[in-house]
């Protein structure tokens, strides 16, 4: 699962990327700057108790740092916002039977208690912590600097 599924959302990046335009939208910088304010807001809720909730945080905050870090720019690149829709709508889909069922069962206490439909919010940002991730290793080992 956390190999197959974000490689098979690389072939929806790259169908986006065949038929769009991408585009670095300098306005959207400030999004990736943003994301980094994630790294002290999940330690602190990691300590207070909320560690599911930090963790998931904390993987978002890097992603945003690695990708400043790499210059792959993917918070800044118009195709990313779609890609993530793209992802939450199979998200609601699979994540949502999983967790209704439930053969997914969490720990209330390890998070906020927050939910859409069935699923933590903290599986949403987790996934695309992890989706993002895979993007910016994708484009840098792609040799994508963009913007």
């Amino acid at each position: 699962f956390f190999v197959t599924v974000p490689f098979a959302c690389l072939f929806t990046w790259e169908v986006l990327k065949g038929y769009f335009a991408n585009p670095t939208l300098p306005r959207l910088a400030r999004v990736g700057r943003l994301l980094h304010l994630l790294i002290p807001a999940g330690v602190i809720l990691f300590v207070l108790g909320k560690e599911y909730t930090g963790l998931a945080l904390l993987a978002l905050g890097l992603v945003a740092v690695l990708d400043r870090l790499l210059h792959t720019n993917i918070f800044r690149q118009k195709l990313t916002y779609p890609f993530l829709a793209i992802s939450t709508a199979f998200m609601l889909i699979f994540n949502g039977y999983l967790t209704a069922r439930p053969v997914v069962l969490y720990g209330e206490s390890y998070q906020l208690g927050l939910r859409i439909f069935t699923i933590p919010v903290e599986d949403f940002v987790y996934g695309y912590a992890l989706l993002l991730l895979c993007l910016v290793v994708f484009e840098r080992l792609k040799g994508g600097r963009h913007g």
